[in-house]
């Protein structure tokens, strides 16, 4: 049966994660610590266990078309209950729930079969990245035409707010300043950008183990575009994952179209008003 997840689920809800994904233990204790409201978690339970999970966490769709959206966050079956349509009934729960706040249901599939699987149940592909990337500028650690600042959530919040479309998904302060939090608690970096002294956007940032620059979301006027390998530079400084003399890349997730971006799928819904643009910052 479905029923609303609870406290005393947790242990189960952080086993069926690990047993599904790909996170470590750490990152799922930290969403649990900081992030789990039972109130956005839908479980089915069958013979005495959690069979099946997903949460829907509230964003909203702002402008003329606003109204409430559920985002389908670590939804994952069991492997023992698997083939039996939990998954499809689960799903459907969630999509009931939001239609009868008004609202829409969005997710990001992780594979292509992922989404074949979705768009057999009533979700488009509505949602696009733009994504570069290349070689940093390793002279430009010192630049006088870009630095970067410390970032708090909220002002993070404002700057994002700003870019986003009435069609993008928009997240609340509280969801800014989890996605914040849990960006630093990785090993990253929560930055303004500031060009010719004004304050130019803003970019959450991390290295992978490889010590690719990560951009995860960069917000970055169109014109600014030619200056991310300097960016790219200051930001691995401030990391310290690399020295300036060392070679490193930068790959960029955005809003906006730079010079060699590629658009890439990322996101689907089951209803929506034409495409708009979706980060993972509950990643």
């Amino acid at each position: 049966m479905i029923i609303d997840g609870c406290a005393a689920m947790i242990l189960q809800l952080k086993k069926l994660w690990l047993l599904c994904f790909e996170d470590c233990e750490e990152d799922v204790d930290y969403f649990f610590r900081y992030r789990f409201d039972s109130t956005e978690c839908i479980v089915d339970w069958q013979e005495g266990r959690v069979a099946a999970m997903l949460f829907l966490l509230t964003a909203q769709q702002k402008g003329t078309f606003d109204r409430p959206a559920g985002y389908v966050y670590a939804f994952a079956t069991h492997p023992d209950f698997r083939g039996r349509g939990i998954a499809t009934k689960l799903l459907e729960s969630a999509r009931r729930r939001m239609a009868a706040r008004g609202g829409f249901t969005f997710l990001c599939p992780a594979s292509d079969s992922l989404y074949y699987f979705y768009a057999r149940r009533g979700f488009r592909e509505c949602y696009f990245v733009w994504m570069c990337g290349g070689e940093a500028d390793k002279t430009a650690a010192d630049s006088t035409k870009i630095h970067a600042a410390d970032c708090g959530a909220f002002d993070y919040y404002k700057i994002r707010s700003e870019y986003l479309k009435e069609t993008d998904i928009h997240w609340d302060a509280a969801a800014a300043e989890y996605a914040v939090a849990e960006n630093n608690h990785s090993g990253g970096i929560c930055k303004k950008i500031y060009f010719s002294d004004n304050v130019a956007g803003a970019v959450l940032c991390r290295a992978d183990p490889e010590g690719t620059l990560w951009m995860r979301e960069l917000l970055l006027p169109q014109e600014c575009g030619c200056l991310i390998p300097e960016l790219a530079a200051v930001l691995a400084a401030q990391l310290k994952q690399n020295s300036v003399g060392q070679k490193f890349f930068w790959r960029v997730l955005s809003p906006v179209r730079y010079h060699g971006a590629v658009r890439q799928r990322i996101g689907m819904a089951d209803t929506a008003d034409g495409e708009g643009y979706l980060n993972l910052i509950l990643e």
